[in-house]
């Protein structure tokens, strides 16, 4: 079911399960040996969202799929500010290797 309301729109609880892995203990991250990031902004006129999510196949050669963080975006969509919001969730997550 897609919702529409404000401008926004709004998807049911089933779509944000089903694409969506919450970590709780940041070991999870470890079962795998490499990692790739996607990040998406979203905007309206009012807000700005940033969300970084890391990518990586297991040791079973399953994929798997982390949102580290969405996050109020601050300023301008400028390269330093996308960059130093990336960092910040990246330190937070203690993940250093090789970014």
């Amino acid at each position: 079911m897609r919702l529409k309301k404000n401008n926004w729109n709004l998807f049911s609880m089933k779509v944000h399960v089903d694409h969506i892995v919450v970590i709780y203990e940041p070991w999870q991250l470890q079962d795998n040996d490499a990692l790739s990031f996607t990040t998406d902004i979203w905007s309206s006129t009012s807000y700005s969202f940033i969300s970084l999510t890391a990518h990586g196949i297991n040791q079973e050669w399953k994929r798997d799929k982390y949102v580290l963080a969405i996050r109020e975006l601050q300023g301008s969509h400028t390269a330093d500010v996308i960059n130093t919001a990336i960092r910040e969730i990246l330190e937070e997550w203690e993940i250093k290797q090789e970014v």
